[in-house]
């Protein structure tokens, strides 16, 4: 097997009869004119999944963040927080 070094990325010039058979069948019943079509398309598809996939990993880095500053950051009670309380109390203490 023929096999290409280029920037630390092995490229296998020669796949073998099976892989080659199972992406001529692909072609054919995709549609493709050629080979390098395919190829794109593939190669497009899984770089949009990728990319989807770390949006989703940066999104959910994010929410962690927000997340952990929201439990370790003391806030006041709101006013609407201490009525409540107060008007619970207020029920509580008459029962």
């Amino acid at each position: 097997m023929n096999i290409i070094h280029k920037n630390n990325i092995i490229l296998n010039k020669l796949p073998p009869l099976e892989q080659q058979a199972l992406v001529e069948t692909d072609i054919v019943l995709g549609g493709y004119q050629c080979l390098t079509d395919f190829i794109l398309k593939v190669v497009k598809e899984k770089e949009e999944e990728n990319s989807k996939n770390n949006e989703v990993i940066i999104a959910s880095e994010r929410d962690a963040e927000v997340f952990i500053d929201a439990i370790y950051t003391i806030q006041e009670p709101s006013i609407r927080l201490i009525m409540a309380f107060k008007e619970y109390n207020a029920i509580i203490n008459k029962g």
